[in-house]
């Protein structure tokens, strides 16, 4: 699937949390739309050769519609442009689609989903994306926040969670006087998996979040057996040869 660069339209907007806006993009008439695998990510554009990059948290629609979630960073050039100033009906421009995290299809394996912060915007396209294929593997999703305000996508959850059964969904909060004696439990959210599955070989585990935590719960996943190959984590980084080999092994999967 080639990259390439497009215009778009701000076709919603929305508060996801007090420090998370929500943006529905579509294609500007005209344009091309994007093509993306769930999971992937996109680079928005801006002047002087910047750019930022966001996980696509929606897979494909029908209407081209792209899903971001945004946080607002204090000094954030962009992201508070996106939280002050930017309207439904502004233009922005893209490039994309870039990334290897997208879902793995050719194994039996039970997942483990691990998300930090809004980091949950790619696993949400993934697990979707295994929802509708009907898939009957097992499903942890375990998604770390500051507080129980940042859990933005509870109620979407709960819609997986009745969908498939084999859903379980774990939250956890670092700030312990958010979670309560009978809320969310506390501490970091790689911990809270290890805790739950002190051996990892048998799973395919999928990451996205901030680099700290990825590059912590790496090396902890693999330490508790978890082989590299089947570790896949949002780095936001573009490797055309590994996302060709996942395209080419995707029989009658269409965008």
């Amino acid at each position: 699937m080639a990259r390439r660069r497009l215009n778009v339209r701000v076709a919603g907007k929305h508060l996801l949390a007090p420090d998370v806006t929500g943006l529905h993009l579509q294609p500007v008439a005209g344009e091309p739309r994007l093509q993306w695998l769930p999971g992937q990510y996109l680079d928005v554009l801006l002047d002087e050769d910047r750019r930022r990059p966001f996980s696509i948290a929606n897979g494909p629609q029908p209407d081209g519609t792209i899903e971001l979630h945004v946080r607002h960073v204090a000094g954030g050039g962009f992201t508070s442009r996106v939280a002050d100033a930017l309207a439904v009906g502004d233009t922005l421009r893209i490039e994309g689609p870039l990334g290897t995290f997208v879902a793995r299809e050719d194994s039996e394996r039970p997942m483990i989903f691990v998300a930090g912060g809004t980091g949950i915007a790619p696993v949400k396209a993934i697990v979707e994306h295994f929802l509708e294929l009907g898939t009957r593997r097992a499903i942890d999703v375990y998604w770390g926040a500051r507080s129980a305000t940042d859990l933005y996508l509870l109620p979407r959850i709960r819609q997986w969670q009745r969908q498939a059964p084999q859903l379980r969904f774990h939250a956890v909060l670092s700030e312990a006087a958010q979670a309560g004696d009978a809320g969310p439990r506390t501490g970091l959210v790689h911990e809270a998996v290890l805790a739950d599955h002190p051996a990892l070989a048998a799973y395919d585990v999928y990451m996205s979040g901030p680099p700290a935590m990825i590059d912590i719960a790496r090396h902890r996943f693999v330490a508790a057996g978890l082989p590299e190959d089947r570790l896949y984590y949002d780095s936001f980084d573009y490797a055309p040869d590994v996302l060709a080999q996942i395209i080419a092994s995707r029989a009658g999967f269409h965008l």
